[in-house]
């Protein structure tokens, strides 16, 4: 969130507070996809988000990682307005729209969600992958020649387009996966929020999915967020990570310099070592040593 006194500095350049770096202040001049601004949400009585501020940079793949219960899979559901938060505003398009203000089929023309467990669905991936033009469509209207090309074309692009006969329920994991992937290519959507895409995959699908992925965001100048619990994956593919811990955001920035920060091993109680293999970085990570 930008206070009132940087957004004056960057609207008439007249500097902006000491205490933001030249990078820092570069990213706020950029349009967002979204921003969560003083977000709070509670499951019952069990608070996730309290003051939740978060900026997602339009046109990046962002990966959110921290350990389990630190509120990522909710900051997922909020953005897609599948949960309502108690106080806060959540914003898309550089501001021009709230979600909470929009419309289930308006919504799914701006965000697509993969939530974590998706269903075995008695169908063919052709038919799974027309599902994401449901919002394109009138209210019953059959599939048209647009409909039947957006879905062609995703397929080409994940690489399933050998599979669009074949039942979802006979892929494996890493088939079925591109496959959901191709869904949400075809529903065309700018913001695309991903829940642990790679959790089932082994580990060659999982480098599959995220360079597809970052593809996608690249070529198409779209914005993606995937919840991510293969560090070393995140810190490949994504142009920028956000660290959770217990439901706060400890660091927002390039995933090259998330490495050389304490926050991630201080989230996860780990050591990181990043070095050159093959001639890309790659990291590796160690338990800290108990202390005597």
């Amino acid at each position: 969130m930008i206070d009132a006194d940087v957004s004056e500095a960057l609207a008439f350049g007249i500097g902006v507070p000491a205490a933001l770096s030249s990078a820092e202040v570069r990213r706020l001049s950029m349009p967002f996809a979204l921003e969560m601004r003083d977000v709070s949400f509670s499951y019952g009585r069990v608070r996730v988000l309290e003051g939740f501020d978060l900026r997602v940079t339009a046109g990046v793949l962002m990966g959110v990682v921290g350990p389990n219960g630190s509120g990522k899979s909710t900051v997922l559901k909020l953005a897609a307005g599948l949960a309502t938060p108690s106080r806060g505003e959540i914003l898309l398009r550089d501001g021009a729209v709230a979600v909470g203000s929009m419309s289930a089929r308006e919504r799914a023309l701006q965000v697509s969600y993969l939530p974590q467990r998706m269903p075995m669905p008695n169908m063919t991936v052709g038919e799974l992958v027309l599902c994401g033009r449901h919002a394109h469509r009138r209210f019953l209207a059959p599939y048209d020649a647009l409909d039947i090309r957006a879905a062609g074309e995703a397929m080409e692009r994940a690489g399933v387009s050998a599979l669009e006969d074949r039942q979802v329920r006979e892929l494996s994991g890493g088939q079925r996966q591109r496959a959901y992937l191709a869904m949400l290519l075809a529903q065309d959507a700018r913001l695309m929020l991903l829940d642990e895409p790679t959790s089932a995959l082994d580990i060659g699908a999982a480098h599959d999915a995220l360079a597809l992925l970052r593809r996608v965001v690249h070529d198409d100048g779209c914005t993606a967020i995937a919840v991510l619990h293969d560090l070393d994956v995140a810190l490949r593919y994504c142009d920028e990570i956000a660290v959770m811990e217990r439901g706060s955001l400890t660091y927002l920035g390039p995933a090259a310099e998330v490495s050389e920060s304490p926050q991630l091993e201080d989230a996860f109680g780990i050591r990181l070592a990043s070095h050159r293999a093959f001639g890309e970085r790659c990291y590796t990570f160690h338990p800290r040593p108990a202390r005597s």
